[in-house]
């Protein structure tokens, strides 16, 4: 089985729309949530990325599908995600385990 394939595999037992909302996600009823499928995060890294991009930040990244979908592609010579909503980033906490 490819990397990709496994990282899809074990990305399927985390339900990210089932954590509960933090407190402060529902004071901020603007911020607009959802995550981003890891198929999905592989056809978006092909249309937009440059040959050039060789850093990639996710601002946002929840539970890290599109970090870890960079990662495994090697176009990039640094990944990084960034979440502030606890949950969600102990959600992608459990995902690198």
């Amino acid at each position: 089985m490819e990397k990709v394939e496994i990282a899809a595999h074990i990305l399927k037992r985390f339900e990210p729309y089932s954590l509960p909302e933090s407190r402060e996600v529902r004071r901020k009823k603007s911020l607009l949530y959802g995550e981003t499928p890891f198929k999905t995060a592989g056809t978006l890294l092909e249309k937009f990325t440059r040959p050039t991009d060789k850093i990639f930040y996710d601002l946002g990244s929840g539970m890290g599908n599109v970090v870890i979908r960079a990662a495994l592609s090697e176009k990039f010579t640094k990944v990084t995600g960034i979440e502030i909503v606890g949950e969600r980033y102990t959600l992608s906490l459990e995902a690198l385990e």
